[in-house]
């Protein structure tokens, strides 16, 4: 398994971050790589490492490929929704411009959909000053939608926006999508950079312990789960029914970490056996709060 991420040339300018006070900026170089098996046995147990799986350590670099001032970046979320989206595009936008310089970033509206001018989306300008507040909010302010679409094509309107770096936040099948952008990149010889940011409530990202938005995902389902409990203790042999959009492993867990032992009241009811039983009880989750729409287009239309 290819564990290297690929650079696109000597890195040649000075990190802004040099700016900042050294204790409080941890340097990294690429030959610094974490174990993918860290237990004590393995690690210290085995001398020679050249056969084990490791990954490059993340963190800041003394120095990078692209200068700052000049340097354009793009942020696009894919597919399905889920919490944390817009802490990633407000940590992303506070990140370039503040500490690293970074003046233009644009955000594509609508998934993939946002880089086909054909679609009629237009980007989005970001600004610290206008995201200041979109963490607080469900959902993307970009924007998502699923399916494919044309590489060739999406890679035409990076070039004619002169995006340097595109960050991706999506799933298995947007990173697939990403990694299809990048080759193609390559063919044309371009100097840009696509940086996949794997999103999803499953908690199924290989070698992760916990993706972002598997926490509130699984609170959530508990709270579905112990509704859905509750209902059914209320009517004699009453069974509590959860219909997920699809089988969820936040669901699953959130199942299994309920350790229902309380009996419906009616179940020891002498003559309840003799009874007919009831048609089951189903329950559906209540629907989310939405956010408020004059806050949410206030903050839409400080961004555009």
């Amino acid at each position: 398994m290819e564990t290297n991420i690929e650079s696109l040339g000597p890195a040649r300018f000075r990190s802004p971050l040099h700016r900042i006070a050294t204790s409080n900026v941890h340097f990294r170089t690429d030959a610094e790589r974490v174990l993918m098996d860290d237990t004590y046995s393995d690690a210290f147990g085995v001398q020679d490492h050249a056969g084990k799986v490791s990954f490059e350590i993340a963190g800041p670099r003394e120095h990078i490929f692209f200068d700052p001032p000049p340097t354009t970046a793009g942020i696009v979320t894919c597919g399905g929704l889920c919490p944390g989206l817009n802490d990633i595009i407000r940590g992303l936008v506070m990140e370039l411009t503040h500490r690293y310089g970074v003046t233009k970033v644009y955000g594509f509206r609508y998934g993939y959909e946002g880089l086909v001018p054909r679609y009629g989306q237009t980007p989005m300008v970001l600004k610290p000053d206008s995201l200041d507040a979109i963490h607080a909010f469900g959902g993307s302010i970009l924007g998502t939608s699923r399916g494919p679409q044309d590489v060739p094509e999406m890679v035409n309107f990076l070039e004619e926006m002169e995006v340097d770096i595109l960050f991706v936040v999506g799933g298995d099948g947007s990173l697939r999508g990403a990694n299809e952008i990048s080759l193609e990149i390559r063919r044309r010889g371009q100097l840009k950079s696509v940086i996949g940011i794997p999103k999803t409530i499953d908690n199924d990202i290989m070698y992760l312990d916990k993706s972002f938005g598997f926490e509130t995902a699984f609170a959530e389902a508990v709270k579905a789960v112990s509704c859905a409990h509750v209902e059914s203790l209320g009517s004699r042999n009453g069974i509590g029914l959860v219909k997920p959009r699809s089988a969820s492993i936040s669901m699953a867990r959130a199942a299994s970490s309920r350790h229902f032992t309380t009996a419906s009241p009616a179940a020891n009811t002498p003559s309840s056996s003799s009874r007919k039983a009831p048609a089951s009880t189903s329950w559906k989750a209540p629907a989310t709060q939405s956010t408020p729409p004059a806050t949410s287009a206030r903050e839409i239309s400080a961004c555009s």
